[in-house]
């Protein structure tokens, strides 16, 4: 009996990739983009959606600005396992948050590629999920920034209008209320001048 050629794959394993492809919605992958820019306060490495959440990173730091303090360790190395852990510890948060496990991705999902589309939908879920906590859930663009530059700002914010705050006239141009910062008060890590957020741990400053 012959061999199948190498790489060669059945129809029912075609089919289920093919399936899997059809579900990658590029406008959905587009508004989750920039919704996560506007809340992390910062641009994709890449322009490539799942080269820039591959090592978790990113991921981190959302779930951090929608609840401080959820991941208190980013791991930036390069290994795998240290990329991998950063995407599980991004998928427990989002549990603790209430995001029912049927809705979440695996971490070989994004990881392996295996499927982003399914990345996208859990990350569409969280959105709405983040808006019961505070988070908005658009970007608000300041139009006096370079283009793509976001700043994320919380219906909370919005509301109290607290120190670090943008408000936005009709014009759209925007105002920054600022104040001296020094150290993170939860991780006593240095923090950036006119910081809202800790970029260490996520809570606010």
């Amino acid at each position: 009996m012959s061999k199948a050629p190498k790489g060669f794959t059945g129809g029912l394993d075609r089919d289920v990739q093919s399936k899997i492809d059809s579900s990658h919605d590029p406008h959905q992958e587009t508004e989750v983009r920039h919704w996560i820019e506007g809340v992390i306060g910062e641009k994709f490495p890449s322009p490539n959606f799942e080269t820039s959440l591959k090592n978790g990173v990113i991921l981190c730091k959302l779930i951090n600005r929608i609840r401080p303090g959820s991941v208190p360790k980013i791991g930036t190395g390069s290994a795998p396992f240290v990329q991998m852990e950063n995407i599980n510890n991004f998928l427990t948060s989002c549990k603790a948050l209430g995001m029912a496990t049927v809705d979440l991705f695996m971490t070989v999902d994004l990881f392996e590629g295996k499927n982003l589309g399914l990345v996208i939908r859990s990350l569409e879920q969280l959105r709405r999920l983040a808006a019961k906590h505070g988070v908005s859930t658009a970007p608000v663009i300041d139009h006096a920034k370079p283009a793509g530059v976001f700043d994320y700002v919380s219906e909370k914010e919005v509301e109290a209008s607290g120190v670090g705050s943008y408000s936005h006239s009709s014009s759209g141009s925007s105002t920054h209320s600022s104040s001296s910062k020094g150290q993170c008060k939860s991780c006593s890590k240095s923090l950036e001048p006119s910081a809202r957020f800790c970029n260490h741990c996520g809570a606010k400053v």
